[in-house]
């Protein structure tokens, strides 16, 4: 979720770590003559029991910043590739991005250690860096396709209720109709889907003109493809 609440970080020399590692993006926004270098500075000052939990997260987060920029590239756009990741020990909820910063409530994540895809979501918010949060459902669907569709294991991912969910419900559902057009349709569909975004320009005809359906067309079809709720497994 980007920046929907903004709160000031205290970065403290305490619980302050820095990593930082070269990969070749390959075909990415960033320049290709030289390695592509994330820098994640962390700050688990409030809660120095989750350090480690922290730290393995960050080279998690570095190693799949290349695939990010990849899956999200617009020509001539370099992404940001500085953050900063805080854990506070209050917060509800579960993360948000402002601009390069990421904020985590602790609570969710020492009770949800498996959950690293949530961070890799935020990420995928950076890189993103669209002008305005609009719409809402595709921002979201987008960056939960990065974390489902590409990061995440097949077994992991949840699939919509037919009879409840509408493409623009956000998040796992959007990301999972993307994915479905993507292989069905136009595999570049989600490319031109960020480009349009990130220019502030996007227009729902560009489903109509990737694939020559309508967005709500292409929705009907998909549920379709979709089986019963009762044979579905629920989300733990």
């Amino acid at each position: 979720m980007p920046n929907l609440v903004r709160r000031p970080a205290t970065i403290s020399a305490i619980g302050l770590f820095i990593l930082s590692i070269s990969a070749i993006h390959g075909g990415s926004a960033a320049d290709e003559k030289s390695p592509a270098v994330l820098e994640v500075k962390l700050n688990y000052s409030e809660v120095p029991e989750m350090k480690e939990w922290a730290e393995q997260s960050s080279v998690v987060l570095k190693k799949q910043y290349p695939m990010i920029v990849e899956a999200l590239h617009v020509e001539g756009y370099t992404p940001p590739n500085r953050i900063s990741v805080t854990f506070k020990k209050d917060m509800k909820g579960v993360a948000y991005t402002a601009g390069t910063r990421i904020v985590c409530a602790a609570p969710w994540f020492t009770a949800h250690k498996d959950d690293v895809g949530a961070l890799v979501h935020e990420l995928a918010h950076v890189v993103q860096s669209y002008p305005k949060y609009d719409p809402p459902w595709l921002v979201e669907g987008v960056a939960d396709y990065v974390r489902w569709w590409r990061y995440e294991e097949p077994k992991n991912r949840h699939l919509p209720n037919p009879d409840r969910s509408n493409y623009s419900d956000g998040y796992q559902t959007t990301g999972a109709f993307l994915a479905w057009v993507v292989t069905k349709y136009d595999k570049e569909l989600v490319l031109k889907v960020n480009e349009a975004l990130r220019d502030g320009n996007y227009k729902p005809q560009i489903f109509k003109e990737s694939t020559g359906k309508s967005v709500e067309d292409l929705w009907t079809e998909f549920k379709s493809t979709l089986p019963p709720r009762q044979k579905l497994r629920s989300k733990k």
